[in-house]
């Protein structure tokens, strides 16, 4: 975003990304928290670049399994496989799931915005958390 001429100050309100749903027992899913809300007047510079980014949410939690193998012995072999939800992005959390009664959703990301500035890297400027 190119702040326009003669602008000095911008409000600006950032919502974080909500977290994937999780899973008990056949239940109905429990929902993901929601994201964190920033509101802020922030002091810019006319023609100045900001570049915001817009988090996304995490998935739904997804169920372990354990995976059977037939094996030359009597006994079949056995692998526990957790289950992984991603987390959003940029910064959420995966969620597993270790067996198949629960499932954790994965963290919803971060929304910012960041400052370019002459000598290279950004400057985070303001940021909401996710769920």
């Amino acid at each position: 975003y190119k702040v326009p001429p003669a602008t000095r100050q911008l409000k600006v309100e950032l919502w974080g990304a909500g977290g994937g749903s999780g899973h008990l027992r056949e239940q109905a899913a429990g929902y993901g928290g929601g994201g964190a809300y920033v509101e802020a007047l922030l002091l810019v510079f006319p023609g100045e670049f900001l570049q915001i980014t817009v988090a996304s949410g995490g998935s739904a939690g997804v169920r372990g399994r354990v995976d059977i193998t037939p094996s030359e012995n009597d006994e079949p072999q056995t692998t526990d496989v957790c289950g992984v939800a991603a987390g959003g992005v940029p910064g959420g959390g995966n969620g597993y799931g270790g067996n198949e009664v629960w499932a954790a959703g994965g963290g919803g990301g971060y929304t910012m915005i960041e400052r370019f500035t002459k000598h290279g890297p950004r400057c985070m400027v303001l940021a909401a958390g996710g769920g």
